[in-house]
């Protein structure tokens, strides 16, 4: 017999409700792409002015995008076309002087990584991308490469630490390769899957659309007893805000980061903050010189 749909909203307002004992704690802010909506950035996302404004504002974390060309340059970049071909296509003198809109050229990943280890308060919130926007089997060794030399970029500049930087990706295979490769650090699926199906590929975290919550409330207190990190993206209106707010969450990732500050002072909730202490990467801990 099929449920009534009220009997449906009110199984789970009881679910999220649960959700937030489960919970309750801090949420961190996440600037989607770099605070590129303040006015110091000029609208240019994944920009250093995006980045540095993130920064300043304090934010507990910038997200970014990262693509990888075909003579394995790294580049920051949040579509994966410039010109009508794809950025694994190009050698990377050919995009070099590609412009954002705030005059910037688009940053290598070692640009970008020399004005992240300038604040060691916002977490560098690393997106690898899979080809094209598809997580399928024929784009999966790429993916892992783009991780690795994400994971070198890292440790060139000493940023290769778990209150530093997290990780998160389309691409099951390159969240797994993650995980197996930096034990401790945070790793998040952006998938709409139920999270113990991604729990069961090794991965720790998931990170919903956001709509994927309003049809799946259940998916926050099932990840919470996998002992999941949770986070939802890109939560930018007011209700969405407010809504993702009472799931009770880790993380918001919003184009908004500051109507987020704002809507959770509003709701008296706290805003997470990266803790200021000595931050030994998990591997000098481990008493291991360099990552496998």
């Amino acid at each position: 017999m099929t449920m009534p749909l009220c009997v449906k909203r009110l199984l789970a307002a009881a679910v999220l409700a649960t959700a937030m004992v489960l919970h309750g704690g801090p949420i961190a802010v996440i600037a989607h792409r770099g605070w590129h909506r303040s006015p110091d950035a000029g609208g240019a996302q994944n920009s250093l002015a995006a980045l540095k404004a993130a920064q300043d504002a304090g934010f507990w974390g910038a997200e970014f995008d990262i693509h990888m060309t075909v003579d394995e340059v790294v580049v920051v970049r949040h579509d994966n076309q410039i010109r009508g071909t794809n950025i694994w296509q190009h050698v990377y003198a050919d995009i070099a002087e590609t412009r954002l809109p705030n005059g910037e050229r688009m940053p290598t990943l070692d640009e970008y990584l020399a004005q992240g280890a300038k604040c060691r308060t916002t977490m560098l919130v690393m997106e690898i991308k899979p080809e094209g926007y598809a997580a399928n089997a024929a784009s999966a060794p790429r993916a892992c490469r783009l991780a690795d030399l994400g994971i070198e970029g890292l440790r060139r500049h000493g940023l290769l630490s778990t209150n530093r930087v997290m990780f998160i990706s389309f691409s099951n295979d390159a969240c797994r390769h993650i995980a197996e490769k930096l034990p401790g650090f945070r790793v998040e699926c952006l998938t709409a899957q139920p999270p113990e199906n991604v729990r069961a590929k090794g991965i720790s975290g998931i990170d919903f659309e956001q709509s994927s919550y309003a049809t799946h409330a259940e998916y926050v207190q099932v990840a919470r007893q996998l002992g999941m990190t949770v986070g939802a993206w890109t939560v930018d209106s007011t209700n969405q805000i407010n809504r993702a707010i009472n799931w009770g969450l880790d993380a918001i990732t919003s184009n908004y980061p500051d109507r987020v500050r704002d809507l959770l002072r509003t709701a008296g909730v706290e805003e997470a903050t990266i803790p200021q202490r000595p931050d030994p990467t998990i591997f000098m801990i481990r008493g291991l010189a360099d990552v496998p």
